[in-house]
C-alpha cells in the first residue's frame, strides 16, 4: 500500500496559479484599451453592472437556491475585506493604470507576493527565511528597475500612477492574507459571490457620474465583449482560481 504522506502534491493548485497568470496577464492590455474608450471609472461602472448577475449565477450554480449562511461574527469581516480587496483595490488599480502603462501595471501588481510576505511577517503569522528575504529584495529591486525610466525622465504623473498601483498591490495582499480563514471555512465561491454582491452598490454609486456621461450608443462592439470578458474571465474565473 502506498504511503499517502509521500505522494506528490496535486497539480490543481499549480494549474490554477498558472491560469491566473495567463488570464490576468492578458487582461492588462485589454483593460488599458477599454480605459481609452470609456475611462477607468466608466469601465468599473460597466463592470459592476454585470457583476451581481455573475455573482448570483455563480452561487446558484454551486448551491442552487440554498445559499450558505455566514456566522454573525463573519459578516463584518467579509464586508470590510470586500470593500478593501475588491472595491478600493480595483479603484486604485484603475486610477494607477490610467496614469501609467499596462506593462508597469502588470509588473507592480505582481509585487503582491512581496507585500503578502511582509504582512505575514509583521502580523507574526510566519517567519521569513533567508531565501524569502532575498526573494523579496530581488522582486522589489526588479520592479524598481522596470519602472525607473519614468523617474529618470521626471514623468511624475506616470510615477504617481506607479505608486498608486503599488498601493493597490498592497491592498490585494492584505485581502489575500485576511480572507484565507473565510475561504477555508466557506470556500472561494461563497466568499467571492457574497463579496461581489456587497461591493456592487458602493461601486455603482461611485461610478454613477461616469456612467451618466458615457455615450452608450457610440461604443463599438468590442467594448461590450471586452468588458464581459473582464468580468467573467479576469474577475470571476481569475479570482476563483486565486482563492
Amino acid at each position: 500500500m502506498s504511503d499517502r504522506s509521500t505522494a506528490p502534491p496535486a497539480p490543481a493548485p499549480l494549474l490554477a496559479a498558472l491560469a491566473v497568470v495567463l488570464i490576468w496577464g492578458l487582461n492588462f492590455p485589454l483593460q488599458k484599451a477599454l480605459f481609452g474608450q470609456v475611462g477607468p471609472v466608466g469601465f468599473l461602472g460597466l463592470r459592476y453592472l454585470l457583476v451581481p448577475f455573475c455573482a448570483v449565477a455563480l452561487l446558484c450554480w454551486r448551491f442552487g437556491l440554498r445559499w450558505p449562511r455566514l456566522d454573525r461574527a463573519e459578516v463584518a469581516p467579509l464586508v470590510r475585506l470586500t470593500l478593501v480587496g475588491q472595491g478600493l483595490h480595483l479603484l486604485l488599480s484603475a486610477y494607477g493604470m490610467q496614469g501609467s502603462t499596462a506593462f508597469s501595471a502588470s509588473v507592480l501588481l505582481a509585487c503582491g507576493p512581496v507585500f503578502t510576505l511582509l504582512i505575514l511577517r509583521l502580523s507574526g503569522v510566519e517567519r521569513l527565511s533567508a531565501g524569502q528575504v532575498a526573494g523579496v529584495a530581488t522582486a522589489a529591486a526588479g520592479a524598481l528597475v522596470f519602472t525607473s525610466d519614468k523617474l529618470l525622465a521626471a514623468d511624475w504623473q506616470a510615477s504617481l500612477g506607479d505608486l498608486t498601483l503599488l498601493a493597490a498591490a498592497a491592498l490585494f495582499s492584505y485581502y489575500t492574507v485576511a480572507s484565507k480563514p473565510l475561504i477555508q471555512h466557506h470556500g472561494g465561491v461563497t466568499v467571492l459571490g457574497y463579496g461581489s454582491l456587497v461591493c456592487t452598490l458602493p461601486m455603482l454609486l461611485w461610478c454613477l457620474p461616469a456612467l451618466r456621461a458615457l455615450d452608450w450608443a457610440a461604443q463599438p462592439a468590442w467594448v461590450w465583449a471586452g468588458t464581459a470578458w473582464q468580468v467573467a474571465g479576469g474577475g470571476f474565473i481569475g479570482w476563483l482560481a486565486w482563492g
